[in-house]
């Protein structure tokens, strides 16, 4: 990430015009995390951790969208304490401690429940504000819009072959198009209203504070207006992967049903429980979506070693 210096010293600076006391000890500032989408500093503070995070230009909306979450719909996001669009970077308080490590040595589903409760009552917060992340510039991926997204992105067939996918398998994802496009309508004839969508949602992305029910959602840069299920199966996706959990399994069954309970007062339950597998089926093209403007905006060279992750995604959607 380039400008890292830079940032931190405009980071201490405003700091210090908060009102901040930065330590004086060697911790007083530590990276926490490099990679290819962000940078993380976390700095100690007379008034406990503040962190400052560094982005690609493509992601840098993140602040501001959290900004209009705390300020105008009073969600539970990190509280923004500065922004410098020139770095692409910004300020934001301590949250808390991320779920996936309450969870590592206890697994709690609770907890899981509560975060995917919080998220979806998010969702459903932002269903009146669509036009206003839009004209923000937050990338448009409602149903109408994913055909065309499809078709420009298996267009980049030199990507796509250097990402290891053949020939053949390029061909049949130009023949499926039309079975596609049928998808995408299918699903929006169950009128489910567009909402903002976090694109990567998932337990190390959530924040939980001293207080169990403080449940904070964090990483808002990739977010996008689409079908509100798509990142909730991110999540339920996650969750299975990472808990080793079964689609028949208990557990599994009670987070999917909490996942979309929220749209239970929409649709009728025969309605919800085909939504839920026609998202399921889709949610491959989706996830390709996600990675590959990841890509763009960092740089195809920073992801040398996930080669054939892209190509994974669209293999799933022609085995479905």
């Amino acid at each position: 990430m380039e400008n890292v210096t830079e940032s931190i010293n405009w980071a201490k600076g405003i700091l210090l015009a908060e009102g901040y006391i930065i330590s004086d000890t060697n911790d007083s500032s530590k990276s926490i995390q490099t990679t290819p989408w962000s940078s993380i500093t976390r700095f100690l503070t007379s008034s406990g951790y503040v962190y400052l995070k560094q982005m690609p230009p493509t992601l840098a909306l993140e602040p501001i969208i959290m900004q209009i979450l705390h300020d105008q719909l009073q969600v539970n996001v990190p509280v923004v304490i500065g922004i410098n669009e020139e770095l692409s970077c910004f300020l934001m308080k301590d949250s808390g401690k991320p779920l996936r490590e309450f969870l590592k040595d206890n697994f709690q589903p609770d907890l899981l429940y509560r975060a995917v409760k919080k998220y979806s009552r998010i969702q459903l917060s932002t269903r009146g504000y669509v036009n206003t992340f839009l004209d923000l510039g937050v990338p448009d991926w409602r149903l109408e819009k994913l055909p065309n997204l499809y078709g420009q992105l298996i267009a980049k067939e030199d990507l796509l072959k250097a990402d290891g996918m053949t020939t053949s398998e390029l061909n049949l994802l130009h023949e499926l198009y039309p079975r596609f496009l049928f998808m995408c309508e299918l699903l929006s004839g169950y009128k489910i209203p567009a909402t903002l969508d976090h694109c990567d949602f998932h337990d190390n992305n959530v924040l939980v504070g001293n207080n169990a029910n403080d449940i904070t959602i964090i990483d808002w840069g990739e977010t996008v207006i689409t079908h509100p299920f798509f990142s909730l199966i991110t999540f339920l996706n996650t969750a299975a992967r990472r808990y080793n959990l079964k689609e028949t399994d208990k557990i599994y069954v009670k987070l999917q049903s909490v996942c979309f309970e929220n749209w239970g007062d929409i649709l009728p339950k025969n309605d919800l429980s085909e939504v839920i597998l026609l998202a399921k089926k889709l949610w491959s093209i989706y996830s390709a979506f996600g990675f590959y403007r990841l890509m763009m905006g960092c740089g195809t060279e920073e992801f040398r070693s996930c080669i054939g992750r892209l190509t994974g995604y669209f293999r799933e959607f022609i085995k479905i």
